[in-house]
């Protein structure tokens, strides 16, 4: 069976490293970087660790997910590219209230900050929102740059 080549993304800003499946070979995705892998390697990957599950790495083909059980509700924030989760936090504000409210994974929620810090004129009602999801203070939440 021939293996196809599939992007990998990872939309976090930490760094993440893989083990593929060769045992000796090791990878670093970079923030907001991709790596090019064999669908074999996904699928190894995903079996040894919950990396792909806990949208640690987003696997860019919409077949691999599938056979992956890794299917993805387009309202899932965690899924959303920063120019995506940038239209939410601008739109309407009940929208955003009940894509932001189920989120308790840190490092979604730091992509949230990240993206809510590049938009300048955000409306204190969504940063009060976005407050009581994270727990920060709004002094870190407003850019001082």
């Amino acid at each position: 069976m021939q293996s196809k080549k599939v992007k990998v993304t990872n939309p976090n800003s930490s760094v993440v490293g893989l083990r593929l499946m060769d045992g000796v070979r090791e990878v670093l995705v970079h923030p907001k970087g991709f790596i090019m892998l064999d669908s074999e390697e996904i699928f190894y990957i995903n079996n040894m660790s919950s990396i792909f599950s806990k949208r640690r790495l987003l696997v860019q083909d919409e077949d691999v997910n599938v056979e992956l059980g890794l299917t993805v509700e387009s309202t899932d924030v965690v899924g959303m590219t920063d120019d995506q989760i940038e239209t939410l936090l601008k739109g309407n504000i009940m929208t955003m209230k009940k894509h932001l409210t189920g989120i308790t994974d840190k490092q979604v929620i730091g992509r949230v900050i990240e993206v809510a810090k590049k938009i300048e004129d955000l409306a204190t009602g969504k940063l009060k929102i976005i407050q009581e999801i994270s727990g920060y203070d709004f002094d870190q939440l407003i850019s001082t740059e």
